[in-house]
């Protein structure tokens, strides 16, 4: 649902998700719509693809546990009965996907699969006072041939890693070098190390909204609930 822009929007400050935003459309905003094929869905660390498949280029925003959760599909024993009926739906089990492990997987899978010549660009989340240039993974197959800084706050910043494949040597382990440990949480540094937590926050803006509903009814004015009209907005959009 959310690969065709029919999902709730992951940003707070958005009720309604754009019927253009979704994966097709981004193509077609770029001049690129009839290189659009189609979309799969799958777990990055279990690939589907066969031995031989090759790409030009690999972009990609992984995952930073801050929108979007840092999870993997996993198989988990225990020792609950298994009460689920055949016709039941299965849902995966999960377990967390670390950003070293992440990062060794991307750059190992891109050493493997691009192109000679090819490029692998993906972005890297930090805490500012953690970045040293040890933190950028590193492959002996790729070149890194970019390194831009987006801040995203006063305390956090991405950068923006462009990868260039130079030979064809068979990935390996020790061919690769990542400092990200696997400790290593960016969601728990970003929300934990902040001037101010998640529920103070939200406790603040509560109490600043509140005082600015007293406010405007001292003033006259007529404070109407839109929560039932954004939802009505949104379920017709997709009607």
């Amino acid at each position: 649902m959310m690969l065709h822009g029919r999902s709730r929007p992951s940003r707070i400050t958005q009720k309604v998700r754009e019927r253009d935003e979704r994966v097709r459309a981004n193509l077609e905003q770029y001049g690129c719509g009839d290189r659009y094929i189609d979309v799969i869905i799958s777990d990055f660390s279990n690939p589907l693809w066969r031995e031989g498949v090759e790409f030009d280029a690999i972009i990609t925003d992984p995952p930073y546990g801050i929108r979007e959760s840092t999870e993997k599909v996993d198989s988990k024993t225990t020792s609950k009965q298994n009460t689920r009926s055949k016709d039941m739906p299965h849902y995966p089990s999960t377990s967390h996907y670390s950003l070293h492990q992440l990062y060794v997987d991307l750059l190992q899978f891109s050493a493997h699969h691009l192109k000679l010549g090819g490029r692998l660009v993906c972005w890297l989340p930090y805490h500012r006072d953690d970045y040293t240039s040890e933190m950028i993974p590193q492959h002996s197959s790729l070149d890194l041939v970019g390194n831009s800084e987006q801040p995203l706050s006063g305390l956090t910043s991405r950068r923006l890693l462009t990868y260039e494949k130079r030979d064809i040597n068979t990935p390996d382990s020790a061919q690769l070098s990542c400092q990200l440990s696997n400790s290593y949480d960016f969601r728990d540094r970003y929300f934990n190390n902040a001037p101010e937590s998640r529920t103070e926050r939200r406790m603040r803006k509560a109490e600043q909204r509140k005082i600015g509903r007293i406010e405007a009814l001292k003033r006259g004015k007529v404070i109407i609930d839109n929560k039932e009209a954004k939802n009505n907005l949104n379920k017709s959009r997709f009607q």
